[in-house]
């Protein structure tokens, strides 16, 4: 699905892409992998949303994660950033930066349990109906 917007996207700097050999569980895995892929030179920074904060710290040998990559928050409702999950955060290293976005209410789980598609667009609707990825929520109902 991400490959499908990404498509849609057409970015004219050729920047994007979907790496899923370079994927693990564990995100301070990852930045090896991509380090390894693309040398020690860029600078990476990692995009959560808000809704990760607050168990971040508790995530595989995060000190060594946030040594090698800033992090950008993305707002998301329903999810306000507390300032006492910024200050954990840089107490381990964190160089935190908050992006001033007006992100809409997407979720996965409005798309399973209501049949919500208005973020959707027309390929990745159709590609979930062709792959039939949420039926068994819809057999539930």
């Amino acid at each position: 699905m991400l490959r499908l917007l990404i498509e849609e996207i057409d970015s004219p700097h050729q920047n994007l892409g979907v790496y899923p050999t370079l994927s693990s569980s564990r995100t301070v895995e990852t930045v090896a992998k991509v380090r390894q892929q693309w040398g020690m030179e860029p600078e990476l920074t990692l995009v959560v949303g808000s809704d990760l904060l607050s168990q971040m710290a508790r995530w595989y040998q995060i000190e060594k994660l946030l040594e090698q990559v800033g992090l950008q928050v993305i707002p998301r409702p329903g999810y306000p950033i507390k300032e006492q999950d910024l200050e954990q955060l840089r107490k381990l290293g964190a160089k935190i930066a908050i992006a001033h976005v007006q992100v809409p209410a997407v979720s996965s789980t409005a798309y399973r349990e209501k049949g919500d598609t208005q973020a959707l667009t027309d390929s990745v609707e159709d590609y979930i109906q062709q792959k039939r990825l949420y039926e068994y929520q819809n057999q539930a109902t």
